[in-house]
């Protein structure tokens, strides 16, 4: 399952991409080739208490938190389909995109066409402006375009699926978020937090419904086997850490 929740790539699939962006335009999105939006979250840790560099590197100073951070992938039917990380909690969103060679698999996943008005792309916020042409983000706060204002408002309502679904994983695995049980040298953070997102996930497959994601976009997660399936997917040379 260690590359399944890296990049899901059975749930990224072509007729599941067409789903995703079918289920996107109804919620009222105006950019209709959305098929997932990307976004980081923070997982809070206890303080290191004697290395300083790692003190440093875990320190995120715009939360004053020590923390390590994940980039995650939703898609609309509430699934996190693609969990990266962790990296040192004062990375930038961008520069973990990067780091983590995200922009590699959207290409080759969601580029399924030579004309780029017909790629899927995913939807982020700013922090992730000009990042890839696979990920669209909103145009500026001040826009005086009444069109480009509509659009963002638009889009606002349905990415906040990615917001919902970190909160997901609190709602039911808050150990997950529990700081001072979240020990770097100790009970491997990364690892609960991984498979608390995992088992929110497998938990989406088995109610099939009543989460918000779906409540906002109608579009039921893939049945258990299904899912269990595409986690189990082997090593993809040049793609996946093995880390």
């Amino acid at each position: 399952m260690k590359y399944g929740i890296q990049f899901n790539t059975h749930h990224f699939r072509e007729e599941n991409l067409r789903k995703f962006a079918a289920a996107i335009d109804p919620a009222g999105a105006l950019i209709s080739n959305v098929v997932g939006f990307i976004d980081g979250t923070l997982q809070q840790v206890n303080r290191p208490s004697t290395d300083d560099a790692m003190q440093k590197a875990l320190y995120n100073g715009w939360k004053h938190l020590h923390v390590i951070k994940y980039q995650a992938i939703v898609t609309p039917d509430g699934i996190t389909s693609s969990l990266m990380g962790p990296v040192i909690g004062s990375t930038h969103d961008k520069v973990a995109f990067s780091m983590l060679e995200t922009e590699r698999r959207l290409e080759k996943y969601l580029g399924l066409s030579e004309n780029e008005e017909d790629q899927f792309v995913l939807y982020g916020d700013p922090a992730y402006i000009s990042a890839s042409p696979h990920v669209y983000t909103p145009f500026p706060s001040n826009t005086t375009d009444p069109i480009e204002r509509e659009c963002n408002r638009s889009m606002s309502k349905v990415c906040i699926a990615v917001e919902w679904e970190f909160g997901e994983v609190m709602k039911h695995f808050a150990y997950a978020k529990y700081r001072y049980g979240m020990k770097t040298g100790g009970n491997n953070p990364a690892k609960i937090y991984i498979l608390s997102t995992v088992s929110k996930n497998m938990l989406h497959c088995c109610r099939q419904g009543g989460y918000p994601t779906y409540s906002k976009l109608k579009l039921l997660p893939p049945t258990l086997e299904d899912y269990i399936h595409g986690m189990r997917r082997e090593r993809i040379e040049g793609e996946d850490d093995d880390e």
